[in-house]
């Protein structure tokens, strides 16, 4: 997907949250998370208001529970070219289920941009993760 794959390489990002209960994406269960940043983007985590070079990296792991070892999906944004997308910032949402590999991802996956839309003024990034 982005030359990162899914196997635990995540050590290399830092991560912000881990196993702390919230909405899941769809806003109706409770899921537990890790949220790992890459070099690029960690930097910019904390700016007012948050604008992120290309190249960003963003994972979301979703756990069932907060003990779990390992994740049942990932929601990846990736920060692309000027022009990329407009309507999402340039960013690239993709989510990836874990069990079976499967990736979604597109320009503008409608449920990743309906939700993410409502934080434009930070990039259509959701900060609830950060300290």
């Amino acid at each position: 997907m982005t030359g990162i794959a899914y196997s635990g390489e995540f050590d290399r990002f830092r991560t912000y949250r881990t196993n702390d209960s919230g909405p899941n994406h769809d806003g109706f269960l409770t899921s537990y998370a890790r949220v790992f940043v890459d070099h690029i983007a960690d930097p910019y985590m904390k700016r007012e208001p948050l604008r992120f070079p290309v190249g960003s990296m963003i994972v979301r792991e979703r756990l069932n529970k907060a003990s779990d070892e390992s994740a049942q999906m990932l929601s990846v944004m990736i920060k692309r070219e000027r022009g990329f997308s407009p309507i999402t910032n340039d960013w690239e949402f993709a989510l990836v289920e874990t069990a079976t590999q499967k990736v979604t991802r597109g320009r503008s996956t409608a449920s990743c941009v309906e939700c993410h839309a409502k934080m434009r003024s930070n990039d259509l990034l959701f900060k609830t993760y950060l300290p």
